[in-house]
């Protein structure tokens, strides 16, 4: 469920970078978990469905690196990722999409990611 996520297994290792999930498909959502639950030095440190849940998230869950959509379910991933760098200007961000590259690239760099 999203905004709920609870690591399995071992209480969180500190010496991992923690990771925020933020994509509308929970299918997604749920692939993402398992590659970055699968790479050592990473975990997740929650997901999220849209913009409001991930933004409380952050504050919350403290990540260290965001993985977002363009596409989310109330807004777009370059509102969000304004909204992250203008609050949050030292968390790093990256983004995935579907979109074409050469459209949205260069504007996700421009709004913080």
């Amino acid at each position: 469920m999203p905004g709920s996520y609870k690591p399995k297994g071992k209480a969180a290792d500190t010496s991992k970078a923690r990771v925020l999930i933020l994509d509308d498909l929970p299918i997604i959502r749920e692939r993402m978990v398992q590659l970055i639950q699968a790479e050592p030095n990473l975990m997740v440190c929650g997901e999220a469905d849209d913009a409001h849940d991930a933004m409380r998230m952050i504050a919350t869950a403290r990540p260290n690196l965001v993985v977002t959509s363009l596409s989310l379910r109330n807004g777009h991933g370059l509102d969000f990722i304004k909204d992250v760098h203008s609050s949050y200007p030292q968390l790093l961000i990256l983004v995935f999409s579907l979109y074409d590259e050469m459209a949205y690239a260069e504007r996700a760099i421009r709004a913080g990611a």
